[in-house]
């Protein structure tokens, strides 16, 4: 359990029958569009992958984000596959 904004909160993942993910412990909605949802959890940052997805809600004062559609996969990205890859790397 973490702290955000000054509540002690959790996170877990929840798919139903592939057609709608509840996760908890969301900080931020990254990018998203109708095949890829990114986002941060206090646990690292997501990949959610389908078809037709869609934000049914989030509420980002408890950090709880449901999303509906055809649920492909879910992915959590370690902070050094999102860091830029060997460009970023060879130009520090």
């Amino acid at each position: 359990m973490f702290l955000l904004d000054n509540s002690l909160i959790s996170h877990s993942v929840s798919v139903d029958d592939r057609k709608s993910v509840n996760i908890t412990g969301v900080s931020e909605v990254i990018s998203f569009d109708d095949i890829t949802i990114n986002l941060k959890s206090i646990m690292g940052k997501i990949s959610v992958k389908g078809e037709k997805l869609h934000i049914t809600s989030f509420d980002e004062d408890v950090g709880v984000l449901n999303i509906t559609g055809l649920i492909h996969g879910i992915v959590y990205i370690a902070d050094s596959e999102s860091s830029g890859g060997f460009f970023s790397k060879l130009f520090r």
